[in-house]
This record gives C-alpha cells, sequence and structure tokens, in this order.
C-alpha cells in the first residue's frame, strides 16, 4: 500500500510539473520585453512602408513617394525629431541612373506632445504619412520607368504605452504609370538626406539594446535603460505570481497526501505501528 502511495503521489508530482510548465511556457512573459526588442511587438508589422515613383509627362523628373500605414495605437516620429525618440529618416544614394534633387516632405502636419518617458515635445504621425521627395533620372523617359529606385528607411516605432521598436527596412521604389501632376520644387539637401547608413545592429538582449541606444542616440540611452529596468522589475511580479502557483499546488498535493497517509493507516494500522515502534527504538 506505502509503494503505491508513493508512486500516485510521483504521479500527481509530474502532473503538477507538467501543467504549470504548460503555464510558464504559453503565458510567461516578463512584462513585456518582446515589446522593446525588434520582431518581439505584440501587433505583426505595426508599420508597413510601400515606395513608388512618378514621372512628369515627357519628362525624365518627378517624385518618389514613400507611405507608411501605421497600425492603430502606434506611430511613427517625424524628419525634424530633434531629440528624444528616432527620428525618420529615408536615405537614397544617388547612382548613375538617378539622383535626388530635393528633400523630403510629408503629406500631412505632425502632432506634438510632451512626452514624459522621453522628457521632451515628440513630433509623431498616427495612422499614417505619405513622405515624397524630387527625382531626376540621366535617360529618357520610358528608361527612367524600368528603373528600381533603392532607398533605406530608419527610424523608430512606439505603441501608446510605451513599448518602441527601432525600425530599419530597405525599399525598393517602382514607376506608377499615372503622371506626376506637382512642379519639380528643388530644394538643398542634408547630408543625410543623400547618404545612405549602414543597416544597425539588432539588439537580442537587454544589454545590447542599451549599448546600441547609447551608441545610435546616447540622448535617449537612459530611457532605454529605464524601460528594462522597468520590464525587469515586471518580471519579478510575474516570477512571483509564478510563486504563488506553484505554492498553491504543493499546499493542494501536502492536503492530498495526508489524505492518502490517513488512508493507508486505516487500512494497515499494523503497519503503521511497527513503523512507530521501528522509529522509537532508532531513536
Amino acid at each position: 500500500m506505502i509503494q503505491k502511495t508513493i508512486r500516485s503521489l510521483s504521479s500527481i508530482l509530474l502532473l503538477a510539473t507538467l501543467l504549470v510548465g504548460n503555464l510558464n511556457a504559453q503565458n510567461f512573459n516578463p512584462g513585456g520585453l518582446g515589446d522593446l526588442l525588434p520582431g518581439g511587438n505584440g501587433s505583426d508589422d505595426p508599420v508597413t512602408l510601400t515606395a513608388t515613383f512618378r514621372l512628369l509627362p515627357d519628362s525624365n523628373q518627378g517624385y518618389v513617394y514613400v507611405e507608411a500605414t501605421i497600425e492603430p495605437s502606434w506611430h511613427l516620429y517625424s524628419m525634424t525629431q530633434p531629440s528624444g525618440p528616432m527620428k525618420s529618416e529615408l536615405l537614397v544614394e544617388d547612382t548613375t541612373d538617378y539622383k535626388m534633387v530635393g528633400p523630403w516632405k510629408a503629406d500631412r502636419e505632425f502632432h506634438v506632445k510632451y512626452d514624459e518617458i522621453f522628457e521632451v515635445d515628440v513630433e509623431s504621425y498616427e495612422g499614417g504619412v505619405i513622405w515624397s521627395a524630387p527625382i531626376e533620372f540621366t535617360g529618357t523617359p520610358e528608361e527612367a520607368a524600368q528603373i528600381d529606385v533603392v532607398m533605406q528607411y530608419e527610424g523608430q516605432t512606439c505603441v501608446d504605452n510605451g513599448s518602441c521598436i527601432p525600425l530599419s527596412e530597405s525599399l525598393t521604389a517602382s514607376f506608377d504609370s499615372e503622371p506626376e501632376t506637382r512642379e519639380i520644387v528643388r530644394g538643398e539637401i542634408t547630408t543625410a538626406d543623400a547618404e545612405p547608413v549602414k543597416k544597425k545592429q539588432v539588439a537580442e538582449t537587454p544589454e545590447e539594446l542599451a549599448v546600441l541606444a547609447e551608441l545610435y542616440h546616447p540622448e535617449t540611452a537612459i530611457n532605454y535603460e529605464a524601460r528594462i529596468f522597468d520590464c525587469r522589475k515586471k518580471a519579478q511580479r510575474t516570477a512571483k505570481e509564478i510563486g504563488h502557483i506553484l505554492l498553491g499546488i504543493f499546499a493542494s498535493l501536502a492536503f492530498l497526501c495526508g489524505k492518502l497517509i490517513a488512508a493507508a493507516i486505516q487500512t494497515q494500522p499494523d503497519h503503521f505501528c511497527f513503523l512507530l515502534q521501528t522509529l522509537r527504538l532508532k531513536t
């Protein structure tokens, strides 16, 4: 009977371990760390970027368009964001086929509000935004229509709860047959607008995220570290909750063990008495 009791307890403990392991694997989320890191956000592709270009009638000049579609509760930052979050950048390298002849302009005004996390006024877009910039091709309009314009987007998207994801995406703008109706407005292009940047590294741990923040945006590094600290506090709370669950399970197991031992004593009292006598003799 005692052997059966031990086997029963082992089976119950194994079942409880499997249940807790399954709960841990499915539901354990240390305070939204995945929301801080690339690819780990709660929403798949919170920002979708598409690029095209149009030409003026019978001309090798036109405009490149980059449209950002932003999921609800998420936002991007403007190209003129002075500090705090990562500003949006579109970087096109001039080639023998084309060159940019003016700066990027947005089709709408950004919203300005004070951000308590970055502790600065932020310039953000919600829902979507379309940037455009004038371009000039070296070939004929027919040749220009066959060319793809390659560019790089660099920026950051944040959700309303404060979690942010760095964005780095290569884009290819193809010819849109709809004629361009705007006249070309040339303007000064800054070095950041004209030169491509190296693809930034991807952070895989909180420590790497803090290092990259210090490297690329030192003015906001302290905010990244603060978010990591907050994330770890949430992870500790989650661990405590799991501990309480385990405590409840073991308390239930202890109660069940007591019931099983009591049943064993009732069915085999002689064995129990013999065990007590043996213990007394040893002490």
